[in-house]
Protein backbone atom coordinates (compact mmCIF):
# COMPACT_ATOMS: atom_id res chain seq x y z
CA UNK A 1 0.00 0.00 0.00
CA UNK A 2 2.40 2.42 1.19
CA UNK A 3 4.34 1.97 -2.41
CA UNK A 4 1.28 2.24 -4.52
CA UNK A 5 0.32 5.34 -2.35
CA UNK A 6 4.17 6.96 -2.71
CA UNK A 7 3.88 5.37 -6.85
CA UNK A 8 0.65 7.71 -7.48
CA UNK A 9 0.76 10.77 -4.67
CA UNK A 10 2.49 13.08 -7.56
CA UNK A 11 -0.24 13.02 -9.38
CA UNK A 12 -3.26 14.31 -6.83
CA UNK A 13 -0.20 16.89 -5.62
CA UNK A 14 -0.34 18.16 -9.29
CA UNK A 15 -3.64 18.27 -9.39
CA UNK A 16 -4.03 20.17 -6.49
CA UNK A 17 -1.41 22.66 -6.72
CA UNK A 18 -1.00 23.30 -10.46
CA UNK A 19 -2.97 25.14 -13.11
CA UNK A 20 -5.25 23.04 -14.90
CA UNK A 21 -3.96 23.12 -17.82
CA UNK A 22 -0.52 22.12 -16.53
CA UNK A 23 -1.90 19.61 -14.17
CA UNK A 24 -3.28 18.01 -17.81
CA UNK A 25 0.49 17.83 -18.86
CA UNK A 26 1.80 16.71 -15.90
CA UNK A 27 -0.63 13.72 -15.82
CA UNK A 28 -0.30 12.90 -19.37
CA UNK A 29 3.53 13.28 -18.32
CA UNK A 30 3.28 11.10 -15.58
CA UNK A 31 0.86 8.16 -17.12
CA UNK A 32 3.62 7.56 -20.04
CA UNK A 33 6.57 7.62 -17.71
CA UNK A 34 4.63 5.09 -15.37
CA UNK A 35 5.33 2.36 -18.05
CA UNK A 36 7.96 1.90 -16.02
CA UNK A 37 6.58 0.78 -13.04
CA UNK A 38 5.63 -2.20 -15.07
CA UNK A 39 9.05 -3.75 -16.05
CA UNK A 40 10.67 -4.31 -12.49
CA UNK A 41 6.84 -5.16 -11.49
CA UNK A 42 7.19 -7.94 -13.51
CA UNK A 43 10.39 -9.41 -12.38
CA UNK A 44 8.93 -9.13 -9.23
CA UNK A 45 6.00 -11.63 -9.85
CA UNK A 46 8.65 -13.79 -10.91
CA UNK A 47 11.05 -13.35 -8.16
CA UNK A 48 8.78 -13.65 -5.33
CA UNK A 49 8.11 -16.89 -5.14
CA UNK A 50 11.56 -17.69 -4.88
CA UNK A 51 12.23 -14.94 -2.06
CA UNK A 52 9.63 -16.60 -0.17
CA UNK A 53 11.79 -19.95 -0.80
CA UNK A 54 14.41 -18.30 0.23
CA UNK A 55 13.17 -17.44 3.30
CA UNK A 56 12.23 -20.82 4.66
CA UNK A 57 15.33 -22.29 3.68
CA UNK A 58 17.38 -19.54 4.91
CA UNK A 59 19.71 -19.72 1.76
CA UNK A 60 19.79 -17.64 -1.76
CA UNK A 61 18.09 -14.89 -0.88
CA UNK A 62 20.89 -12.49 -1.80
CA UNK A 63 21.26 -14.33 -5.15
CA UNK A 64 17.57 -14.09 -6.17
CA UNK A 65 17.34 -10.32 -4.79
CA UNK A 66 20.64 -9.47 -6.73
CA UNK A 67 19.40 -11.55 -10.03
CA UNK A 68 16.19 -9.50 -9.67
CA UNK A 69 17.59 -5.75 -9.19
CA UNK A 70 19.81 -6.05 -12.08
CA UNK A 71 17.06 -7.44 -14.33
CA UNK A 72 14.92 -5.16 -13.27
CA UNK A 73 17.42 -2.73 -13.88
CA UNK A 74 18.33 -3.81 -17.14
CA UNK A 75 14.92 -3.19 -17.68
CA UNK A 76 14.27 0.04 -16.72
CA UNK A 77 17.21 1.13 -17.95
CA UNK A 78 15.97 -0.10 -21.53
CA UNK A 79 12.90 1.15 -20.78
CA UNK A 80 14.27 4.82 -19.70
CA UNK A 81 16.89 4.68 -23.10
CA UNK A 82 13.64 4.48 -25.17
CA UNK A 83 10.55 6.46 -23.78
CA UNK A 84 12.68 9.82 -23.17
CA UNK A 85 14.24 10.28 -26.97
CA UNK A 86 10.98 9.81 -28.41
CA UNK A 87 8.95 11.61 -25.46
CA UNK A 88 8.05 14.37 -27.80
CA UNK A 89 6.60 11.64 -30.15
CA UNK A 90 4.64 9.61 -27.55
CA UNK A 91 2.79 12.56 -26.17
CA UNK A 92 1.49 13.55 -29.47
CA UNK A 93 0.44 10.26 -30.31
CA UNK A 94 -1.20 9.22 -27.53
CA UNK A 95 -2.56 12.97 -25.99
CA UNK A 96 -2.34 15.29 -29.31
CA UNK A 97 -0.31 18.30 -30.30
CA UNK A 98 -2.06 20.13 -27.25
CA UNK A 99 -0.30 18.00 -24.82
CA UNK A 100 3.12 18.78 -26.20
CA UNK A 101 4.41 20.16 -23.32
CA UNK A 102 4.03 17.24 -21.02
CA UNK A 103 6.79 15.81 -23.36
CA UNK A 104 9.36 18.38 -21.24
CA UNK A 105 8.58 16.53 -18.01
CA UNK A 106 9.38 13.13 -19.48
CA UNK A 107 13.01 12.62 -18.27
CA UNK A 108 12.72 13.48 -14.77
CA UNK A 109 9.13 11.64 -14.26
CA UNK A 110 10.93 8.50 -16.05
CA UNK A 111 13.49 8.92 -13.64
CA UNK A 112 11.32 8.53 -10.88
CA UNK A 113 9.16 5.65 -12.36
CA UNK A 114 12.53 3.62 -12.73
CA UNK A 115 13.50 4.11 -9.35
CA UNK A 116 10.23 3.52 -7.95
CA UNK A 117 9.71 0.58 -10.20
CA UNK A 118 13.19 -0.57 -8.47
CA UNK A 119 11.26 0.60 -5.07
CA UNK A 120 8.40 -2.04 -5.75
CA UNK A 121 10.62 -5.19 -6.51
CA UNK A 122 12.81 -4.46 -3.34
CA UNK A 123 9.31 -4.11 -1.11
CA UNK A 124 8.47 -7.04 -2.60
CA UNK A 125 11.70 -8.76 -1.73
CA UNK A 126 10.98 -7.06 2.17
CA UNK A 127 7.59 -8.62 2.46
CA UNK A 128 9.24 -12.16 1.42
CA UNK A 129 11.50 -12.12 3.87
CA UNK A 130 9.17 -10.86 6.62
CA UNK A 131 11.34 -7.25 7.36
CA UNK A 132 9.59 -4.23 7.84
CA UNK A 133 11.43 -2.24 5.58
CA UNK A 134 8.63 -2.72 3.11
CA UNK A 135 7.30 0.44 4.94
CA UNK A 136 9.89 2.70 3.41
CA UNK A 137 7.88 4.33 0.98
CA UNK A 138 5.80 5.34 3.48
CA UNK A 139 8.48 7.77 4.72
CA UNK A 140 9.22 8.46 0.88
CA UNK A 141 5.34 9.44 0.85
CA UNK A 142 6.20 12.50 3.41
CA UNK A 143 9.28 13.19 2.04
CA UNK A 144 7.34 13.70 -1.03
CA UNK A 145 4.29 15.75 0.28
CA UNK A 146 6.27 17.90 1.96
CA UNK A 147 8.69 19.52 -0.54
CA UNK A 148 6.19 19.29 -2.85
CA UNK A 149 4.16 22.09 -0.93
CA UNK A 150 7.14 24.59 -1.01
CA UNK A 151 8.09 23.57 -4.63
CA UNK A 152 4.94 23.32 -6.60
CA UNK A 153 5.02 26.69 -8.47
CA UNK A 154 5.38 24.43 -11.89
CA UNK A 155 5.12 20.81 -13.11
CA UNK A 156 8.81 20.64 -13.30
CA UNK A 157 9.11 21.68 -9.41
CA UNK A 158 7.20 18.68 -8.59
CA UNK A 159 8.72 16.23 -10.93
CA UNK A 160 12.01 16.96 -9.35
CA UNK A 161 10.75 16.54 -5.25
CA UNK A 162 9.31 13.20 -7.01
CA UNK A 163 12.44 11.86 -8.94
CA UNK A 164 14.82 13.06 -5.24
CA UNK A 165 12.64 11.52 -3.06
CA UNK A 166 12.28 8.23 -5.42
CA UNK A 167 15.73 8.01 -5.81
CA UNK A 168 16.65 8.45 -1.82
CA UNK A 169 14.10 6.12 -1.14
CA UNK A 170 15.53 3.78 -3.53
CA UNK A 171 19.19 4.20 -2.47
CA UNK A 172 17.72 3.72 1.55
Amino acid sequence: LGFWLLAQADIALARHYLEPEEAGFYSSAGLLARALLVLPAAVALVAFPRFVSARESGEGAAHWLRASVLAGGALVLGGFTFLVPIRGFLVELTFGERYAPAADLMPLLCLAMAALGLVGLLTYFHIAMGSKAYVIPLAGLGAETVPAAFFHSSGEGIATVVAAVAVEVLVT
